[in-house]
This record gives C-alpha cells, structure tokens and sequence, in this order.
C-alpha cells in the first residue's frame, strides 16, 4: 500500500510537470511551423518519450548558451519580451527544423526572431532522446525572454 501511494504521488507529479509542455505544444498558432515540427526526415516527431533530450548539463545551460549567443539587433524598432520557438532534437543531438509558434507580427518575422533562430542553430551537443531504448527525433518548446537593459 504504501509503495501504491508513492508511485502514485511520482505518476501525479510526472503528469503535471509534463502539462506545461503538452498545452504548450498545443497552442502553436504558425500552421508552417507545427508543419515543420511533426516530422523530420520523413519520421514522425514525438512531443514525449522516455528519455527527453538533455543539453549538456541540462534546460539552465540551454538559456545561459542562448543568452552568451544572442545579440540584440539593433534594428528591432519594438522591445519584443518574448520569444517562442520550437525546435526538433534529432537522433544525432542536434537542433533541427526551428521556427518561430507564435510570431509576434502577422506579417513578418521580427529581426530578434530572427537571432533567435540563428543562436539555437549554434546549439550543439545535445543527448538525444530515447523511446523504448531507440533513438527518436523530439519536439522541444521553449519561451525565450528578452530582458533589455538599456
């Protein structure tokens, strides 16, 4: 009984970490993207799976790469504070397919989208997540916040 109710406390605290990502990969709102980010090369793309992928020494050391990477454009005319990117991590730990979900214009990709795009593509070394001991591509979403300090 008791060893019931600590894998049910484990299970619950599983389920709720994952909500975020889950309604996360549901409100991508650029059709081209959630296009670009279910399948890489010709393979289905998984949103969950065993073993998540990892960079280097964790989700800390992605932020702090981005942010050692990332330049201000100086022709960014609105203070953009977020950023929503998606990205696959393909079986060789590398980052694949990036776009923008949810675009700050209608019209056009803003020029700190734009780095953003090129900083995660600097993004090496990531271990690849695994299903059922197999190697397979996955969907990773991340809000990136802008913090300009002028």
């Amino acid at each position: 009984m008791r060893l019931m109710k600590t894998l049910a406390k484990h299970c619950l605290w599983i389920l709720l970490s994952c909500f975020p990502l889950l309604t996360y990969a549901q409100n991508i709102s650029d059709e081209n993207c959630k296009k670009n980010l279910a399948t890489l090369d010709g393979e289905k793309t998984l949103v969950l799976c065993d073993k998540m992928p990892v960079y280097q020494s964790g989700d800390a050391a992605v932020l702090i790469a981005i942010s050692k990477i990332l330049k201000y454009p100086q022709d960014q005319h609105d203070l953009q504070p977020k950023v929503n990117v998606g990205f696959v991590i393909d079986t060789l730990g590398q980052v694949r397919n990036a776009c923008i979900t949810k675009r700050y214009s209608a019209t056009q990709i803003t020029p700190i989208e734009k780095e953003v795009l090129r900083a995660l593509q600097t993004l090496k070394n990531w271990t690849p997540g695994e299903h059922h001991g197999k190697k397979v591509p996955v969907q990773y979403y991340m809000p990136i916040i802008i913090d300009v300090k002028k």
